[in-house]
């Protein structure tokens, strides 16, 4: 039949598998639609009545409310998935969606379709309809954007509750609206969403929807760094879950808690909530959340400088986001060991995976992903000497971070942008860009990234001859880095403390500090720091005259930075290497 019609060019197959309307057909069955007459349509001996149509656009509606509905049972992670009841008939036919991959397949293919029917409902006052559509598409958008359209999706759903007066669907509807706002960056509206439908669950006695918008609102205050408020709802929702004996529950909003715990520099409560939200995943069968568990987990030991075990958890996490097709946890993984290959050294692998991390982050309309992708491609084409790039990719995701309030992100840009400066001589841009990353960062009570942004203020005023102040900078950092037990932290201040002893002639205390940085540095296998060492070392035995010792130095650095691609370091220690070389004569007895 579908070939007999496209033989005939009734129809188009646009794509395998797929048609649509010649378009003359199209212009001609949407005359008929409006009620304009056709040549054909003025000699019909009958002609539909209003009631046939209104037949045919409930059983169009209708198929695609209940193969929705099929295929959401294959993508939604919830017992209780919120799927609004069907309305209407089953249909006579539809596809036999028996797989995850199946109902993926045919939502993304269908989305279009899907879209034009929930808007169709809206016009003409279906509302059930309208929720229940919506609703069953919430789990695929979420998973698989784009995050636009779902905000526009159960906007509409919301104006339909509330035409309806069903408050339930309302406060279900603006639940699903503030995640899909949380994804888009959007947090004030996220926020307004989420508090109104957290007080109409309440109102009407629902603590299992409750919990799920306290918890999503959690979430929400987190990335606005009010991270005592994302304590606090992420702890509620988890005690009301226990309570409720749901488990998934619980195990998201621990997924929460360990989040704002990350954020905050508390790894040790972070780690132990996250694992136990994994097990609990892992012990439900729910694979999704397993893996969002596992790349939270990677994160905080990335944090924690636990280099192997994070890459670890990130490879298995990102094993399971392909197997389920979930672009989202994909590209967030991606992103995260994207930022290990820069920790390590990697910079080539760094680069490759936050550029596919970047597509999908587009592709879902993630503009925090974005920018956090951007802001890593940044730093490691710093770290390379690509210098342009670098400050392309910055200057890009500091505006998208400004656009969406992000200020963790906003102050880990202006940190990278000051270090570009820095190097570049711009010192007073350099300063000002770190006073302004420093106010963001105790603003957010976030010790890890003042300690960072501290050395490197002490770099710029090393620079500018600010002895004292540069010494003032680096011991804070020192404090906080040994405060939180973070061995990369504190290996890279020791080297700047080092390198400080050197600018100020005082090559013993220099060794001393670059001794203990090397030490460090192995300790937790941070190769970048351990370079930098050893390179140090090397200066200093230039100072006393021990170029033997001098050259052995700098030929281990310049192994690593070679083994690492980092040129200017290498073209740096190279010219080092060369000063302490013995000079050898030229083998007069060979010249012509």
């Amino acid at each position: 039949m579908l070939g007999s019609l496209v033989e005939h060019n009734l129809l188009i197959e646009h794509a395998p598998g797929r048609f649509r309307l010649h378009d003359l057909l199209r212009s001609y069955a949407g005359a008929l639609a409006s009620g304009a007459p056709g040549p054909e349509q003025q000699h019909a001996s009958a002609e539909p009545t209003p009631k046939a149509d209104q037949a045919a656009v409930e059983r169009l509606l209708d198929y695609y409310l209940h193969t929705t509905q099929t295929a959401n049972r294959h993508l939604t992670r919830r017992a209780d998935s919120g799927t609004t009841p069907a309305v209407g008939c089953p249909p006579r036919w539809a596809p036999a969606l028996s797989t995850g991959d199946q109902a993926t397949a045919w939502m993304r293919a269908e989305l279009a379709n899907l879209t034009a029917c929930a808007t169709l409902a809206t016009r003409l006052g279906e509302s059930s309809r309208t929720l229940a559509l919506t609703t069953a598409m919430c789990d695929y958008l979420s998973m698989h954007g784009p995050w636009d359209l779902a905000c526009d999706l159960h906007a509409m759903a919301v104006a339909a509750a509330r035409l309806a007066e069903d408050r339930h669907s309302e406060a279900q509807a603006l639940s699903n609206l503030g995640n899909a706002q949380r994804m888009t960056a959007d947090y004030e509206a996220a926020t307004e969403s989420l508090t109104t439908a957290r007080d109409v669950f309440r109102s009407l006695g629902d603590r299992h929807g409750e919990a799920q918008a306290l918890n999503t609102l959690g979430n929400a205050q987190r990335m606005t760094g009010d991270f005592e408020s994302a304590a606090q709802r992420a702890a509620t929702a988890r005690d009301i879950f226990r309570g409720l004996g749901d488990r998934r529950g619980e195990a998201e909003a621990l997924n929460t808690l360990g989040n704002v715990q990350r954020m905050t520099g508390d790894y040790g409560p972070a780690t132990e909530n996250l694992t136990t939200a994994q097990d609990l995943f892992r012990g439900l069968g729910d694979r999704h959340g397993e893996a969002e568990a596992l790349s939270n987990l990677g994160l905080v030991q990335r944090y924690a400088i636990q280099y192997d075990p994070a890459g670890q958890s990130l490879e298995a996490a990102l094993v399971i986001f392909r197997e389920l097709g979930n672009r989202q946890g994909e590209a967030t993984t991606l992103g995260r060991l994207g930022d290990i290959r820069r920790m390590t050294g990697d910079y080539e692998t760094a680069i490759r995976e936050q550029q596919v991390a970047l597509v999908f982050y587009r592709e879902l309309g993630d503009r925090q992903g974005e920018a956090s992708a951007l802001t890593t491609l940044g730093m490691v084409r710093r770290i390379i000497g690509d210098v342009p790039a670098a400050v392309r990719d910055l200057e890009a995701a500091l505006a998208i971070f400004r656009a969406i309030g992000f200020q963790h992100g906003e102050a880990n840009v202006l940190g990278t942008m000051a270090e570009i400066r820095r190097t570049t001589g711009d010192f007073d841009g350099a300063a000002q860009n770190l006073d302004a990353a420093l106010a963001i960062f105790r603003s957010l009570k976030n010790q890890n990234s003042e300690g960072v942004a501290l050395i490197s203020l002490g770099a710029v005023r090393q620079a500018t001859c600010d002895f004292k102040g540069a010494a003032e900078a680096l011991e804070a950092a020192l404090a906080i880095f040994r405060g939180l037990n973070d061995g990369n932290g504190e290996a890279d201040v020791l080297n700047g403390i080092a390198t400080l002893h050197l600018a100020t002639e005082e090559p013993r205390q220099a060794l001393e500090h670059f001794h203990l940085a090397l030490d460090i540095a192995r300790e937790h296998h941070v190769l970048s720091e351990q370079a930098r060492a050893l390179e140090g070392l090397g200066q200093c035995h230039v100072l006393t005259a021990d170029t033997e010792k001098a050259g052995n130095y700098f030929r281990q650095a310049l192994e690593m930075y070679q083994r690492h691609g980092t040129p200017r370091d290498t073209e740096r220690v190279n010219a080092a290497l060369g000063a302490v070389l013995p000079q050898t004569p030229p083998d007069t007895a060979t010249l012509p």
